[in-house]
């Protein structure tokens, strides 16, 4: 069943797009993740690659960054340390680029994203619905006390990774 994904963090810079998202917890310990690396393995990315079926920044449009058919323009996946039950898509920009395939209106989408526009993540996990997500069934939302530091680090670890980069 596809659901809307409420709470994410977005943190856009112009090597890459990074986008943190909290994942049902029978889902998470179920993701693996290479030890050299501390990316999800393969299985585990395949996994999360064919659950998602929209990411859209709303504030450019609609843009659709990943969709049901578009799905290679993620890197790397990883879980974020020190959160539970939350991993980040690390999305190049060239990606994004190279997918647009000189659509003038996709690349200037590209090109004004900002790290506080408006996104529909919309992912399949299963039948059940569960906290932080929306449609279909009955569901509890978390309070913004109980997301706050979940989302406050999945922001620190961005971070951290987006100076890496610098």
């Amino acid at each position: 069943m596809r659901y809307r994904i409420e709470s994410y963090i977005i943190a856009k810079t112009n090597v890459a797009l990074q986008i943190g998202v909290l994942v049902p917890a029978a889902v998470f310990s179920k993701l693996t993740t290479d030890e050299e690396t501390g990316y999800l393995d393969a299985a585990s990315q395949k996994y999360v690659t064919e659950s998602v079926r929209l990411i859209a920044d709303e504030t450019q449009g609609g843009y659709a960054v990943m969709s049901t058919g578009q799905k290679d323009v993620v890197e790397y996946m990883y879980p974020v340390q020190n959160t539970n039950n939350a991993i980040a898509l690390y999305i190049p920009i060239a990606s994004l680029i190279t997918a647009a395939d000189g659509d003038a209106d996709d690349l200037a989408a590209i090109n004004a994203m900002a790290n506080s526009d408006q996104f529909t993540i919309e992912m399949d996990w299963g039948d059940t619905p569960f906290d932080g997500a929306s449609g279909g069934g009955e569901i509890s939302i978390m309070t913004d006390a109980e997301y706050a530091p979940a989302l406050e680090d999945l922001g620190d670890m961005i971070d951290a990774l987006d100076e890496e980069e610098s």
